[in-house]
């Protein structure tokens, strides 16, 4: 086994497996585009956007500091009160209206979170069908107002336009992973490259046994059987 490995060595251990190298860049690259593109499958993301007021009547004409951070906390509340089990059953069944929806496919589905700074808050769905994404990000935003004013007594929420279907997935990313994939399979290559080097324990040459054994060299036996170039050779 190699007691020590510099960098000379390492260039020239790659060097000579250059080969190794490019073959398990490409098939890490083949394999992660395959898995991406027919064997995982695709979801679809969808938006809407609410606009969040701490004003019951949504209209200000003298907004403040006050107003402006009663409304930003009022969103970490809304948001807490919109990922109850009850309000997520309402949207699931405002979906079943239109398509096949479970109230597991809306949990699993719908996030929210808010703009930072803003009185804005974003609701996303994820799944697998671009018509259900939307569907559920619309039915939230129906169904948020009335709930929001039920349980808070104060403040409003207003939708701001539409979510539309996807018409390209979100992931996976197939280039991002094919990427990944190349990458992955260049690093084990290496890998495989440098341990096999470090453990290997032949001698190849008269460097190799000075800088094992640290003695000097008297001598060495040529191998009479090893054809040179532009000689002549007798078989045995």
């Amino acid at each position: 086994m190699q007691d020590s490995i510099d960098i000379k060595s390492i260039l020239l251990v790659f060097l000579k497996g250059i080969k190794v190298l490019i073959a398990a860049t490409v098939i890490g690259c083949l394999l992660m585009f395959i898995v991406s593109k027919f064997v995982m499958t695709p979801l679809y993301t969808s938006s809407v956007s609410m606009y969040v007021s701490s004003n019951s009547d949504n209209v200000n004409t003298n907004l403040n500091v006050n107003d402006i951070t009663a409304s930003q906390k009022l969103i970490d509340t809304y948001i807490v009160i919109l990922q109850q089990r009850e309000v997520m059953k309402q949207v699931a069944e405002e979906v079943a209206l239109t398509m096949p929806c479970t109230l597991k496919q809306v949990q699993e589905a719908i996030t929210m979170s808010a703009k930072s700074n803003t009185w804005v808050l974003q609701i996303d769905a994820v799944t697998d069908d671009p018509d259900l994404s939307a569907a559920i990000c619309n039915a939230m935003a129906k169904v948020a107002p009335e709930v929001l004013t039920e349980v808070v007594g104060s403040g409003s929420a207003t939708s701001i336009g539409t979510a539309v279907p996807s018409v390209s997935p979100s992931s996976p990313h197939v280039v991002t992973n094919s990427i990944i994939g190349a990458l992955a399979g260049l690093v084990l290559a290496a890998l495989y490259l440098l341990i096999r080097y470090m453990t290997d324990t032949t001698v190849k040459s008269e460097e190799d046994l000075k800088n094992r054994y640290d003695v000097p060299i008297l001598g060495e036996i040529p191998d009479f059987y090893q054809q040179k170039k532009g000689g002549y050779s007798y078989g045995k």
